[in-house]
């Protein structure tokens, strides 16, 4: 009888607690999406006038491997991103050459622009080959050059926000770059 009593005591407590865990993991759950849609809200505001920022994507590079923009803004390193497409073999050549020439001094990457629209898209780049600089601190590279194929995108309050070339760059014109970034 005991047994009986101890077992039904037992089944009981159980119940109960599974009751209550269920309550609080959907409070809990409920808390968590109102706190992720505030969020949400208090991003929309403060982007709502400027450009909205790049969201971590993978790139696709030529090779079809893929490495995270966030990865690449982590490294502490100038950023140039050489958007080409299947006709640019020698300019891809060049890419290498400077990629593993600065591999420590600057991240040189290149990004296949038929598999990467999103992120095309976000520098307003409309066609390969191009490139795109960033300061290793995350800032607008300077152009100081005379060339109409450097340009200058600007945020809503005039700040440059980072420089883009159409174009092909020769060796000359990366090394001199990548020693303007370091």
């Amino acid at each position: 009888m005991k047994k009986k009593i101890l077992i039904f005591i037992v089944i009981v407590v159980l119940i109960v607690l599974i009751v209550l865990g269920i309550k609080f993991w959907g409070k809990d759950s409920e808390n968590s999406q109102n706190n992720d849609m505030a969020s949400e809200e208090m991003l929309l505001e403060q982007t709502s006038e400027t450009k909205v920022a790049l969201p971590d994507i993978d790139i696709v590079t030529g090779e079809n491997m893929s490495v995270s923009i966030d990865y690449i803004k982590n490294k502490g390193l100038p950023i140039i991103l050489c958007f080409v497409d299947d006709k640019d073999d020698d300019f891809k050549s060049t890419i290498e050459k400077m990629a593993d020439k600065y591999e420590r001094k600057a991240v040189i990457q290149m990004v296949d622009f038929d598999l990467n629209s999103r992120l095309a898209d976000y520098y307003e780049i409309t066609k390969a080959p191009a490139e795109v600089f960033v300061n290793s601190d995350g800032t607008a590279y300077t152009y100081y050059g005379d060339s109409d194929n450097f340009k200058q995108e600007m945020d809503d309050n005039g700040n440059i926000e980072y420089t883009k070339h159409q174009g092909t760059l020769t060796e000359a014109q990366f090394k001199t770059i990548v020693n303007e970034l370091v």
